[in-house]
């Protein structure tokens, strides 16, 4: 009995020094994962003041205009878009004088530029859009200040575009005027694509200008866009306020599932309907997500995040060949984490039937989808098919599909050049890649450089993301002016 219990002491004493043993080798594999190191500043190319009074009531100014965007170009309002423009030549007249600036309207849109010193050097790109969402009737109530008031009141700008993306687009014309007011050149052109429908698809504005300028063989060294955003206390185990650099976005589709049925009087119901049959599918779809994808950019995000963190943390966010599914189902368990992780399924409208005693011979939805990177649009159809394929779905595309974006390079002179100028702004700032799971125009400029990236410096708190498109959408007049001055430098910098 005694060699027997000695045996199994043995037997256990050898499987906690194994898993010692193991334990001790992920925590050295983790520590000789050395963290890159973070950008040194650039240093300003030119001293220059920005009065973020001053810009703070000009942005005011524009978010009074209610820019709102539709898919059918029908339906556009071009009245306010029209008399932002008109201001936008009075605010800004350096950018506006032809002799300083060179302006074309292209589509729903307009293409500024400045001529760089160094004709040979490769331009730099700024994007970003005038259209907003609508601010729900039904939502006008719960807004602190009105959505189209553009009051500047407690240290904010409130309004509908404040973060998305008014904020961004005012803050490239005041850096804009402020260096040809120096009179200085800047090293590189100057190019500055201002889209008015990115909040439906960009397909007149940022698809029509983007072809304009790769039609005249315009090569840029780098496009920025908006996308993401310096996030403070979003991620956990990380104090320092994080800067997140799109290096792509998900693709966008829109798949509808149609199911039909025998209709008749609703008190002699069949045992199929088409009502059940669809609402079966779309559990179906929910119930059956796409696989998580812990590599790739996200992968890239979780190896420099993962650095910030304790020990313990960051253990397991390094070595995810033996904590991938871990992993997955923390970032599975919030909304934004979860989109950076996979392919997404919403359904967003849903028909059948016109009276509540007849039943409907046909039941359709539509889902919309976000195409994560590592999958394709034809994947996402060979899914959801085979995810329905036993319930007499007829599974089709919508027009407007589209594939996600190529990756940029998260090393290089661009992405090291946009490094340095961003820790001017916020020196403490952890710089990692990110995917931004929604869709923005720089999509449609990837056929011109390689070199796309998605990032403003906005600083956001998870109090602040149901603001974008939300209610009390706002921005800090400190933080507005950290934005002019981040693009001012980039200008000059580049």
């Amino acid at each position: 009995m005694a060699k027997k219990s000695s045996a199994k002491g043995q037997r256990i004493s050898r499987l906690a020094g194994a898993l010692c043993l193991f334990a001790l080798f992920l925590a050295a594999k983790t520590l000789l994962l050395r963290a890159p190191a973070r950008p040194e500043p650039s240093g300003a190319s030119l001293e220059l003041s920005v009065d973020g009074a001053a810009v703070a009531a000009r942005l005011g100014q524009a978010l009074s205009f209610p820019t709102i965007s539709h898919r059918v170009e029908a339906l556009v309002d071009r009245a306010p878009f029209e008399a932002m423009r008109a201001w936008l030549v009075e605010a800004y007249p350096r950018v506006h004088d032809p002799s300083l600036v060179e302006r074309h309207e292209v589509g729903e849109g307009q293409i500024y530029m400045i001529a760089g010193s160094d004709a040979e050097a490769a331009p730099l790109l700024l994007l970003a859009h005038l259209d907003v969402v609508a601010a729900e009737t039904a939502s006008a109530g719960d807004w602190t200040r009105p959505p189209f008031g553009g009051e500047v009141v407690d240290g904010f700008v409130w309004g509908r575009g404040a973060l998305d993306d008014k904020a961004s687009a005012i803050s490239i014309f005041e850096a804009m005027e402020l260096t040809l007011a120096t009179g200085v050149r800047p090293v590189r052109t100057l190019i500055f694509a201002v889209g008015e429908d990115e909040e439906v698809l960009g397909e007149r504005g940022a698809a029509k200008m983007a072809a304009w300028l790769k039609d005249r063989g315009v090569r840029p060294f780098l496009v920025l866009d908006e996308g993401m955003a310096i996030m403070e206390g979003i991620f956990e185990g990380v104090e320092a306020p994080v800067a997140l650099i799109g290096l792509s976005e998900r693709g966008y589709a829109t798949v509808e599932l149609l199911s039909q049925a025998e209709g008749g009087h609703s008190s002699m119901p069949p045992e199929r309907t088409a009502v059940f049959a669809l609402s079966r599918a779309l559990a179906r779809l929910e119930e059956h997500p796409m696989p998580a994808h812990t590599d790739g950019v996200v992968g890239a995000m979780l190896d420099r995040l993962g650095h910030e963190q304790p020990l313990l943390q960051q253990v397991v966010t390094s070595n995810r060949w033996l904590f991938g599914p871990l992993v997955a189902r923390k970032m599975e368990a919030s909304p934004g984490p979860n989109a950076m992780l996979r392919t997404t399924f919403a359904p967003t409208v849903v028909r059948a039937g016109e009276v509540e005693n007849a039943l409907p011979t046909q039941a359709r939805a539509w889902v919309n989808v976000r195409v994560h990177p590592s999958d394709t649009v034809a994947d996402v159809l060979e899914h959801v098919r085979d995810v329905v394929s036993d319930l007499d779905i007829e599974v089709s595309l919508l027009g407007g599909a589209t594939e996600p974006s190529p990756v940029s390079p998260s090393e290089g002179p661009a992405w090291d050049t946009l490094g340095r100028v961003l820790a001017n702004i916020e020196p403490g700032a952890v710089q990692a890649p990110g995917l931004v799971v929604g869709a923005t125009d720089a999509r449609h400029y990837s056929e011109l450089s390689e070199h796309v990236y998605r990032f403003i410096p906005l600083r956001l708190t998870a109090e602040d993301l149901p603001r974008i498109h939300g209610v009390d959408e706002r921005i800090a007049v400190e933080n507005l002016e950290e934005l002019v001055r981040f693009y001012l430098e980039l200008i000059l910098s580049a």
